[in-house]
C-alpha cells in the first residue's frame, strides 16, 4: 500500500501503475543479472501477483480511501486515536501482501546462484555506503532540514501549499525528533547479514515460511535504542498530523478530498481493467 501511494506522486498513477512490471523489473536489475530462465520465472510471477493484487487489493485500497474521505468530511478533527487505527489498516495490508508473494518471492529467490547473492549484497552495500553520505556524515543541523524539507514535501503533496503557521509547526515536529540514522544504518547492515543467512538457506523445505516472518517482523532486527527512538518519533508524527490538519484553511481541505477521490477513483478504473 505505501509504495502505491508513493506512486501517487506520479503524474499518472493509472500510466505508472500498469507499467508496474517492468519497474519492477528494472529496479530488481540493479540489484541481480538473471538468467533467462529467472527472467521468465520472474516475468510469470509479475503477471500472477499483478493480476491479483489488481483485482483483489486495489478494490479494498479504493474503499479505505473512500471510507478516509467520509470520515475527514464527516469530523473536522483527527485524533491520534484515529491516526492509530489507519496505522492498523495499512499494518494489515502490507501482513496480507506479504503472506501473498512469500510462495512466488521464494521460488524465484530459492533459483540465485552464489554469484548472484554476492551480486545482491554488493547493491546493497552501495546503498548503505549512499545512505551514510546522505543522511549520516552530515551535521544535526542538517539532518533536522533534511526532515523538514521532506516532510513539507509530503504534507504539500496531499495539501497543496502551506501555511507560514503550518511550516512552523513542521519545523518544530523536526526540531524535538530523536536522531537515529547512525543507528538506522546499523540496523541496514545487520538487515543485510542477516538476509544473507537466510538466503543460505534458500534450498530447504522451511525458506518460504523463514522469509514470509523475515518481512513481516523487520523489527525484531532492531536494537532496543532505535526502536525505542522509532516510537518516540512515529508518536511525533502523529501529534504532527493531528495539528496540521487541526489548522487546514478551506483550499486545502478541498485539496485533500480532491486528491483522495482521484486516487480512490483511480484504484476503481485500474481494477475494472
Amino acid at each position: 500500500m505505501a509504495a502505491i501511494l508513493l506512486l501517487s506522486g506520479c503524474s499518472s498513477l493509472q500510466f505508472a501503475y500498469n507499467r508496474l512490471d517492468w519497474l519492477i523489473s528494472y529496479q530488481l536489475g540493479h540489484f541481480v543479472s538473471w538468467t533467462d530462465s529467472q527472467e521468465e520465472l520472474l516475468s510469470q510471477i509479475l503477471e500472477q501477483q499483478l493480476r491479483w493484487h489488481r483485482s483483489s487489493q486495489l478494490p479494498i485500497y479504493a474503499s479505505w480511501l473512500q471510507n478516509l474521505r467520509t470520515s475527514l468530511n464527516t469530523d473536522t478533527r483527527l485524533t491520534v486515536q484515529d491516526l492509530d487505527s489507519y496505522e492498523a489498516d495499512l499494518r494489515a495490508m502490507y501482513s496480507q501482501l506479504v503472506h501473498q508473494l512469500s510462495p512466488a518471492a521464494a521460488k524465484l529467490l530459492s533459483t540465485l546462484n552464489i554469484t548472484q547473492i554476492e551480486q545482491f549484497m554488493t547493491a546493497l552495500e552501495q546503498r548503505n555506503r549512499e545512505f551514510y553520505e546522505e543522511r549520516v556524515a552530515i551535521s544535526e543541523r542538517a539532518q533536522r532540514a533534511y526532515r523538514v524539507k521532506q516532510m513539507l514535501e509530503q504534507i504539500e503533496r496531499w495539501l497543496g501549499e502551506v501555511t507560514p503557521r503550518q511550516r512552523q509547526r513542521v519545523e518544530s515536529w523536526a526540531a524535538t525528533l530523536e536522531l537515529s540514522s547512525a543507528e538506522t544504518l546499523a540496523f541496514r547492515q545487520h538487515w543485510q547479514k542477516a538476509f544473507r543467512a537466510l538466503l543460505q538457506q534458500r534450498q530447504v523445505a522451511d525458506f518460504q515460511r523463514q522469509l514470509r516472518d523475515f518481512a513481516l517482523a523487520p523489527e525484531a532486527l532492531q536494537t532496543s535504542a532505535l526502536r525505542l527512538k522509532r516510537q518516540h518519533n512515529l508518536q511525533l508524527f502523529k501529534l504532527l498530523l493531528r495539528d496540521i490538519y487541526g489548522q487546514l484553511n478551506s483550499g486545502q481541505q478541498q485539496y485533500l478530498d480532491n486528491r483522495l477521490q482521484t486516487l480512490s477513483g483511480d484504484f476503481i478504473e485500474l481494477a475494472a481493467q
